[in-house]
């Protein structure tokens, strides 16, 4: 039985000029490829074919690009982060096993014991220039 036909209102119809429905074919892999890109823009379909048609939509694989390249720099910045604080950090032998203890201004105690102490040891030391001054 063959669907019966509704009519349409003006304004239905005036919408349906103004907005026509467009649909198209694509290959799997292509299909994949859109719903990423447009996944990103966090925008539906039609919107971000919209703003393609107008020109408004920036590169997205340049995008993607860029975001991986933050990633991979991230990375190497908490790579060098690690690196500075063990710069920073020292070995000082235990008083009571003689194993070494690594400190740090990480430490929970560096504040209120480790610096304290370590500011009253060098309270005489003075640069070399200093030293020639005095």
């Amino acid at each position: 039985m063959a669907k019966k036909k509704t009519k349409l209102f003006p304004s239905q119809i005036r919408y349906l000029e103004k907005n026509p429905i467009i649909s198209f074919r694509l290959k799997k892999e292509e299909k994949e490829k859109l719903e990423e890109i447009v996944k990103n823009t966090n925008s539906p379909v039609s919107k971000w074919v919209s703003d393609f048609v107008r020109g408004k939509v920036e590169n997205e694989e340049e995008k993607l690009e860029l975001l991986e390249e933050n990633k991979v720099l991230e990375k190497a910045n908490e790579i060098l982060r690690t690196k500075i604080e063990n710069v920073i950090r020292f070995k000082v032998p235990c008083s009571v096993c003689g194993k070494d203890m690594i400190l740090g201004p990480s430490d929970e105690n560096w504040d209120s014991v480790i610096y304290p102490r370590l500011k009253n040891a060098f309270k005489d030391g003075c640069h070399g220039p200093c030293a020639n001054k005095s």
